[in-house]
């Protein structure tokens, strides 16, 4: 695995039959065990526009999120 960050600064979270929704492509690796999809950040399309972010990954289930933090 390639990163632009160091493995020091690279940040691991642990779910258990939980939901982890990222802003952004911060996630670099994840578990194959988790359900990976694509979701509006807003319960409405006016909701998300509003809010300035749009989409957001989500991730549910039992596994690990391997997150970089944001690029330099």
């Amino acid at each position: 695995l390639e990163s632009n960050s160091p493995r020091e600064e690279l940040i691991e979270i642990t779910l258990q039959n939980d939901v982890l929704k990222i802003d952004g492509n911060m996630a670099i690796a994840w578990s194959g065990s988790l359900e990976f999809t694509v979701e509006r950040s807003g319960k409405t399309l006016l909701g998300s526009a509003a809010s300035g972010e749009g989409l957001v990954n989500v991730y549910r289930g039992t596994g690990k999120v391997l997150l970089a933090p944001v690029a330099r």
